[in-house]
């Protein structure tokens, strides 16, 4: 073999194992982004937790120093508003994700917003979200 061949053979198998270097720096950078988004989520969440239990403290301090509230007391306003943000923060992707399913029923099975046709004679109909026979059920599931 010559060596312009053996070259030639040598930056083949450099341009494969780039070529896999590539696709790996590709799919670090991905899960790099994914991340990151997963970051800002935690920081947020840890911000309110970190607000809210810094609340607690500020009040529980206050009402010991200044307002002559036993040590006992301001442990139990303290422990309460660290329950009060942990719940504040665990329901939220809870209410969120209600609403969105709430929302979506609204407007795709049973839209306020679309027509009557033909319309009704002096507006003798019910609106079209309440002609949803999902609100033969809803009403007593409530009590």
């Amino acid at each position: 073999m010559e060596p312009e061949d053996e070259l030639i053979v040598q930056l083949d198998a450099l341009e494969a194992a780039l070529a896999g270097a590539q696709d790996m720096t590709g799919a670090f950078t991905a899960e790099l982004a994914r991340m990151k988004e997963q970051m800002v989520f935690t920081q947020r969440e840890v911000n309110s937790l970190s607000a809210g239990i810094g609340g607690g403290l500020r009040r529980a301090f206050d009402g010991v120093v200044f307002d002559g509230l036993r040590l006992s007391d301001a442990l139990k306003t303290v422990a309460r508003s660290i329950v009060d943000t942990l719940y504040s923060v665990s329901v939220r992707p809870v209410q969120g994700a209600l609403g969105s399913l709430f929302l979506a029923f609204a407007v795709f099975t049973s839209s306020p917003f679309t027509r009557l046709d033909p319309a009704p004679f002096q507006g003798a109909s019910l609106n079209p979200l309440l002609q949803d026979p999902a609100l033969a059920v809803h009403p007593p599931l409530l009590y």
